[in-house]
């Protein structure tokens, strides 16, 4: 992608929260399939267990944001979540850690 350096490190930012969102939503994806297709079943693989704990935990914001009627969609809430912190470590990362590679070499602009 050729272009000026903001527009390179505000790509960084974009694939790190598409990162985040996918992140955030896979559990629960994973134990949907597994469920379907009847893989497994509590109690009987310890892998199982901790990923249906995990879904469990990662389905709280989502039950926090619903109300009676349970409108709250487990999949928008979690990935809206995972892409706002993936989004927000990569934009502090690009924007203020790696800052200008200018200025960490010592070449000053003397006014």
């Amino acid at each position: 992608m050729a272009g000026s350096p903001i527009k390179k490190r505000l790509w960084a930012v974009f694939k790190a929260t598409i990162l985040g969102a996918v992140l955030a939503d896979s559990p629960i994806v994973l134990l949907n399939v597994l469920d379907y297709f009847g893989v497994a079943r509590h109690g009987t693989d310890p892998g199982y267990g901790l990923l249906y704990s995990i879904a469990i935990i990662l389905s709280i914001p989502a039950a926090m944001f619903s109300d009676e009627h349970g409108l709250a969609n487990p999949y928008v809430v979690n990935g809206a979540i995972g892409a706002i912190i993936f989004a927000a470590f990569a934009g502090f990362w690009q924007f203020v850690i790696k800052a200008d590679p200018q200025k960490k070499a010592g070449h000053h602009d003397v006014v």
